[in-house]
């Protein structure tokens, strides 16, 4: 019985990968010049938090650009209320 839920247990990982690390550091800055640039983003970030990998494991460079992301999410939101408060379109 051992041996059969081991095997299950290599067997169900395979063709489990892990999601895309090779890309360059991006800050906040970038992704709100590049707004275009932000939802590809965001989908590594929402594969890597849907993964098995160990949050600590996640490479720095992903952490630091969907961390970048969710900041110039953040802006454009406070930019559009204050375009509203203001009155503008």
């Amino acid at each position: 019985i051992a041996f059969g839920l081991a095997l299950g247990g290599v067997l169900s990982g395979c063709g489990t990968s892990t999601p895309p690390a090779d890309m360059p550091l991006r800050d906040a800055k970038y992704y709100q010049a590049n707004a275009a640039e932000m939802q590809p983003m965001q989908s590594i970030c929402d594969q890597w938090k849907a993964s098995t990998v160990p949050v600590a494991a996640f490479p720095s460079v992903v952490v630091s650009n969907c961390n970048a992301v969710a900041e110039a999410k953040e802006f454009a939101k406070r930019q559009a209320a204050l375009r509203y408060y203001r009155g503008e379109k």
